[in-house]
C-alpha cells in the first residue's frame, strides 16, 4: 500500500494544496529518464506566502486550527474522488510541520512526439503537457525546501512526521515563553511584513519589549508619508521602540548600543526582502540581478518565458509561446536601458497576492487566444478583430496595501506605485481593521472556491479589458477619464505636463501667484487618483484602420505608436486667429513645430515652469507699461477681452486702455442688459470703448477714429478661435468655420466622420470608435436650406460646459457599444433596446460669467445662437465671490479632488432632465 505525506507550510494555502493532488496522480510511480536518473513518484506544487504570511496564526492558535481543518477537509475528498485520488493511493496523511515548502524540483523542454514534455524511457505514455503555468511565490531568505515524498510501505524505512505539536502551535508555544520571560525581541525591517508582524506580537504577547530597525527614513518603505506617521504613532503609543536610518549590523557592538541593546536581543526576526526560489528553472531563463540576489525567471511583456539573450524560452515551431511566468516567480518588470522606471514598458510591480493573480488572467486569456489560433483555426475574435497575445500591464491593485496594527487597528493606502512617497492612505482605524479581516476571509473563500469568495472577487480581475485613448488632458479629456477609469484601461495623452484653468488664467498674468490655484501636473492625478495612464507627448497621426495613435513622447526624439478600441479626442483649441499657429497669451504653445516660429520660442510651455516663467515675463512688461502710462489696444470686445481689459486695469491702473469691437456692442450676442453693465464699468474706471469699428492697422484713418493717432505702445487681440487639430487627416476637417476651418466633422451622436459624410474610423459592424468632443470639433450639425434654429446641432460656443456634456454622451456611448459588441447584450435594464445617443444643444452652454476685476462680474444664464438672448440673473460683488467659487470648485473636481466631483458630479450626470434636448431619464 502506498503512503503520502504532504509537507505543507505553515504559510501554504488550500489552493496550493489542490495543485499538490492534482501533479501526484500524474506521477503515480517510480520513473526512469533518459539520464539514467530515477525518482519515487515525485510530486510537486507551488509555495505561496512570502508575501502574505500567516501571522495571525503563529500568535492566536485558533487561526491555525481553521486552517487544518480545511486542509482535512480536502484531504478527505482527495481519498474519495477517482478524478484526484492517485489509482495506487489508499492513505494519505496531512502534516503542517515547523517548516517546509512545497516544492518543483526541475523542469525541461523537449520535443516529443511533436508536443513538448520530459521525455520519459521507461513510461512513454506518462502525461505531457501542452501548455505551461508557473506560478509559485518567491520564498523568505530563511526557508528550507523539502519535497513530496511517497513512500512504499514494506519497501524501505517510512519517514514519520516529527513529534509533538503542529508548526504554528510550537512557533506560538516560544513567543509565549519570550512573553513569560519578558523577554527582548528586535524586528529587522519596517516594510508592511515587520510593522505587522511587531503589532500582533505586542498586543497578544504584550510583556515583550519590542524594538524595530530600518534602513529607510520611515517605516512601510516607500508607501506615503501619511500612513508611515500613522504607523509610527500607533508604535509609539503601545511601547515598541523604532530606529530609523538604522542599518542591521550584528557583528558591530556599536550598533547594538545605537538601538538601546547591549547585550543583543533574546530573539531576532527578519523581515526583509524577499529570495527566488526557481531551483527547477535552466538558468539561461533566471536574471541575473534582482532582488535577493537575482534567480527570478525573465519574462517578456506578454509574461512568456524568455532566456538571458532575450529570445522565447519554450516556443513552438510556429513561434507562439507556450510558458508563463506569473506572479512573485517572475523578474517583476520589463527594463528599457537609458530610461528611468516611468518610461519602462513594465515598471516594477510588488510582490503582492493582486498584480499576481492579474498576471495569471492576462496569461490565462493568452493561452486562450493561442489555442484558437493553433487548434481552431481562428484567426478574428468575435468583434472581428485580430486575435493576439496581450502585453502585460502595471495594475492598478498593485498599489493597495492594506497594513496590520494588531487585530484592532490597520490603514489602507491606495494608489501606490514604483515611485518613492506615492499613494493615498484612504482607510485607517477600526474600519480599516474590519476591511482587512473582510478581504482575508472572502478571499480565502474564492481561493478555495467558494461561492460567495468568487462571487466578490471576480470582476476584480476580470474586468473588461477594452482600451480607450483619450487625445486631451483639459476639461473633456478628464471628464472621460473619471468616468470610464474604472472599468476600461484608459490611457489620457497631452502635449503638456500640467492642467490649467483657461477661463482664470487671464488674472494669472496681472497677479502670476494666482497661477498655482489654476494649475496641477497631470500624471500624479491620472495616475495616483485616478488609476489611468498618462502619457505626455504630442500625437502626430491617427489611424483609423489600424486604431493607433502615432505620437512623440516629450522625453524622445523618436515617434511611438499605441493602439485603442475606442478614441476620444478632446484636443482644445488655440485662440489667435491671425497667427499660423493660433498663438495667444491664454493658451501655451505645445505644438513641437509651433514653438520655433512663435513669439516666446525661449520659453518651452509644455513644461509648468515654461508656463510661470511666461505668465512672469508678460507681467514684468505689464508692469513697464505702468511706469511709462504706455497706450493699449485691446481688439475685441467679447467677454475675453472685456475681461483681459478690465483685469489690466485694476491691476496697473496708470496703463491707457482702449477697446473696440466690430459689433454694436460688448459681450457679442449676449443680452443687453449685460452688455450695458460692462459698458457702465468700463466707462466709470477710464477704458475707452469704441463699437461698430473695424480693425484695421493699415489704414491711419482707422487708428485716428478710436484717438489714436500714433498708435497704440501694445495690442492685445482678443477675437476668435484657430483648430489645432494638425495629426487628424484632411478628410475629417472642415473647409470653413472660425478661424479658417480645420475643425473636427462629426456626426450627431459625435462619431468622427469625412468630408463625404462617411462615418470614419468605424469597425465591421459599422459602431463608431472615435470620437470628438470639445472645442476641437466643429461645433454643429448643419442642414441644407435651413437655419441654425432647424439644425439638428445649432452653433455651440467654445467653452468647457459643452465640451464636457459631449464627453458623457460619447462616454455612455462607448459603454453602449461595448454592451453590443464584447456583452452580446441588445437591450438595457429597463428593456428598451440599446442604441448610440445623439447630441443635444446643452443647457449649460448658455451660461456665461466674465469679471470686471477682482471685485465686480457679471453671469449669463439661458444664452444660444441667437442674439440678445439671455438673462443677465447675477452682478456685482456677488456674482465676482460665485465666479471665485465656480473656478475653485472646478479645478478641485479635474484633480480628482472629492469636493469639487461632490459639486458637479450632477450638473453633467442630471438623472432627470427636465427641460432641454438630453434624453427624458438620463444618460
Amino acid at each position: 500500500m502506498k503512503e503520502m505525506t504532504l509537507l505543507v507550510d505553515t504559510d501554504t494555502e488550500l489552493h496550493d494544496v489542490q495543485e499538490a493532488h492534482i501533479k501526484f496522480q500524474r506521477d503515480e510511480g517510480p520513473r526512469i529518464y533518459e539520464d539514467g536518473t530515477a525518482d519515487e513518484g515525485r510530486s510537486s506544487a507551488s509555495s505561496a506566502g512570502a508575501g502574505m504570511p500567516c501571522m495571525r496564526a503563529m500568535v492566536k492558535p485558533m487561526e491555525w486550527a481553521k486552517i487544518q481543518e480545511k486542509l482535512s477537509r480536502f484531504a478527505e475528498k482527495a481519498l474519495l474522488d477517482p478524478h484526484i485520488r492517485p489509482k495506487s493511493l489508499k492513505k494519505l496523511q496531512l502534516q503542517i510541520p515547523g517548516e517546509g515548502w512545497l516544492s518543483v524540483k526541475e523542469a525541461a523542454v523537449k520535443p516529443f512526439g511533436g508536443m513538448f514534455s520530459r521525455k520519459v524511457v521507461s513510461r512513454p505514455e506518462d502525461p505531457f503537457w501542452r501548455l505551461c503555468g508557473v506560478s509559485h511565490f518567491g520564498s523568505p531568505p530563511s526557508m528550507k525546501t523539502h519535497e513530496l515524498k511517497a513512500v512504499q510501505r514494506g519497501g524501505g524505512e517510512e519517514k514519520s512526521p516529527p513529534p509533538g505539536a503542529t508548526g504554528g502551535e510550537r512557533r506560538y508555544n516560544f513567543i509565549k515563553g519570550l512573553n513569560d520571560k519578558s523577554a527582548k525581541v528586535l524586528v529587522v525591517g519596517a516594510g508592511f511584513i515587520g510593522v505587522e508582524w511587531v503589532t500582533e506580537i505586542q498586543h497578544f504577547f504584550p510583556n515583550v519589549k519590542l524594538t524595530i530597525i530600518d534602513f529607510l527614513p520611515q517605516p512601510l518603505g516607500p508607501l506615503p508619508a501619511k500612513a508611515a506617521k500613522y504607523c509610527e504613532k500607533y508604535m509609539n503609543k503601545v511601547g515598541i521602540k523604532q530606529f530609523y536610518n538604522t542599518k542591521y549590523d550584528a557583528k558591530n557592538p556599536e550598533f547594538w548600543k545605537s538601538i538601546d541593546m547591549v547585550s543583543g536581543p533574546d530573539k531576532e526576526y527578519v523581515c526583509i526582502g524577499v529570495k527566488a526560489s526557481n531551483y527547477f528553472m535552466p538558468k539561461e531563463t533566471l536574471s541575473e540581478k534582482g532582488p535577493g540576489g537575482g534567480g527570478w525567471i525573465l519574462m517578456n511583456q506578454n509574461l512568456s518565458v524568455k532566456t538571458r539573450d532575450g529570445k522565447l524560452w519554450g516556443a513552438d515551431d510556429k513561434g507562439f509561446p507556450r510558458i508563463y511566468a506569473v506572479g512573485d516567480c517572475n523578474y517583476g518588470c520589463i527594463e528599457e536601458a537609458g530610461k528611468k522606471p516611468d518610461d519602462w514598458p513594465l515598471p516594477p510591480i510588488p510582490k503582492i497576492s493582486y498584480p499576481g493573480e492579474e498576471m495569471c488572467i492576462v496569461a490565462c486569456t493568452n493561452i486562450e487566444k493561442i489555442d484558437r489560433l493553433l487548434f481552431q483555426s481562428k484567426t478574428v475574435d468575435c468583434c472581428g478583430d485580430p486575435l493576439k497575445v496581450w502585453d502585460m500591464h502595471w495594475p492598478w491593485g498593485a498599489g493597495m496595501f492594506a497594513t496590520s496594527l494588531g487585530p484592532d487597528d490597520a490603514c489602507f493606502v491606495a494608489g501606490a506605485n514604483w515611485q518613492k512617497n506615492s499613494g493615498l492612505m484612504c482607510v485607517w482605524g477600526q474600519v480599516c481593521a474590519v476591511q482587512k479581516e473582510f478581504i482575508e476571509a472572502s478571499k480565502t473563500d474564492e481561493c478555495a472556491y467558494g461561492f460567495i469568495g468568487r462571487c466578490i472577487w471576480y470582476f476584480v480581475h476580470h474586468t473588461p479589458v477594452r482600451r480607450v485613448l483619450i487625445i486631451g488632458g483639459s476639461f473633456s479629456g478628464l471628464a472621460a477619464g473619471r468616468d470610464l477609469g474604472s472599468h476600461y484601461l484608459v490611457t489620457i495623452i497631452d502635449a503638456k505636463e500640467y492642467f490649467e484653468y483657461t477661463p482664470g488664467v487671464l488674472r494669472a498674468y496681472v497677479k502670476p501667484k494666482h497661477l498655482d490655484a489654476l494649475t496641477f501636473t497631470l500624471q500624479p492625478v491620472i495616475e495616483t487618483r485616478m488609476g489611468c495612464k498618462f502619457i505626455w507627448g504630442e500625437v502626430k497621426e491617427l489611424n483609423a484602420e489600424q486604431k493607433t495613435a502615432t505620437y512623440k513622447p516629450i522625453f524622445t526624439t523618436e515617434r511611438e505608436t499605441i493602439d485603442f478600441d475606442y478614441c476620444i479626442i478632446a484636443a482644445g483649441c488655440n485662440f489667435g486667429p491671425f497667427h499660423k499657429w493660433g498663438e495667444s497669451l491664454w493658451f501655451p504653445t505645445i505644438h513641437e513645430d509651433a514653438r520655433p516660429e512663435g513669439s516666446w520660442p525661449h520659453l518651452d510651455e509644455r513644461y509648468l515652469e515654461g508656463r510661470r516663467r511666461h505668465v512672469l515675463e508678460e507681467f514684468n512688461f505689464l508692469k513697464s507699461l505702468h511706469d511709462k502710462s504706455a497706450t493699449c489696444l485691446v481688439v475685441g470686445a467679447g467677454f475675453i477681452g472685456v475681461e483681459w481689459a478690465t483685469e489690466i486695469q485694476h491691476f496697473f491702473p496708470r496703463v491707457k486702455l482702449t477697446i473696440i469691437d466690430f459689433l454694436p456692442q460688448p459681450l457679442g450676442p449676449l443680452p443687453a442688459t449685460a452688455a450695458k453693465y460692462c459698458e457702465k464699468y468700463m466707462n466709470k474706471v477710464g477704458i475707452k470703448q469704441f463699437c461698430n469699428t473695424k480693425y484695421d492697422a493699415k489704414n491711419p484713418e482707422f487708428w485716428k477714429s478710436i484717438d489714436l493717432p500714433n498708435g497704440p505702445d501694445k495690442e492685445y487681440v482678443c477675437i476668435g478661435v484657430k483648430a489645432s487639430n494638425y495629426f487628424m487627416p484632411k478628410e475629417t476637417l472642415s473647409e470653413k468655420g472660425p478661424g479658417g476651418g480645420g475643425w473636427i466633422l462629426m456626426n450627431q451622436n459625435l462619431s468622427v466622420k469625412t468630408r463625404d459624410g462617411k462615418l470614419w474610423g468605424a469597425d465591421e459592424k459599422g459602431f463608431p470608435r472615435i470620437y470628438a468632443v470639445g472645442d476641437c470639433n466643429y461645433g454643429c450639425i448643419e442642414e441644407a436650406g435651413k437655419k441654425p434654429d432647424d439644425w439638428p446641432i445649432p452653433p455651440i460656443p467654445k467653452i468647457s460646459y459643452p465640451g464636457e456634456e459631449m464627453c458623457i454622451v460619447a462616454c455612455t456611448n462607448i459603454e453602449k457599444t461595448d454592451r453590443l459588441l464584447f456583452q452580446s447584450k441588445t437591450v438595457d435594464c429597463c428593456g428598451d433596446p440599446l442604441k448610440v445617443w445623439d447630441m443635444h444643444w446643452p443647457w449649460g452652454a448658455g451660461m456665461f460669467a466674465t469679471s470686471l476685476g477682482p471685485d465686480d462680474a457679471c453671469f449669463v444664464a439661458g444664452a444660444n445662437w441667437q442674439k440678445n438672448s439671455g438673462l443677465m440673473c447675477v452682478w456685482g460683488q456677488v456674482c465676482a465671490v460665485q465666479k471665485e467659487f465656480i473656478e475653485a470648485s472646478k479645478t478641485d473636481e479635474c484633480a480628482y479632488g472629492f469636493i469639487g466631483r461632490c459639486i458637479w458630479y450632477f450638473v453633467h450626470h442630471t438623472p432627470v432632465h427636465l427641460f432641454g434636448g438630453g434624453p427624458r431619464w438620463g444618460y
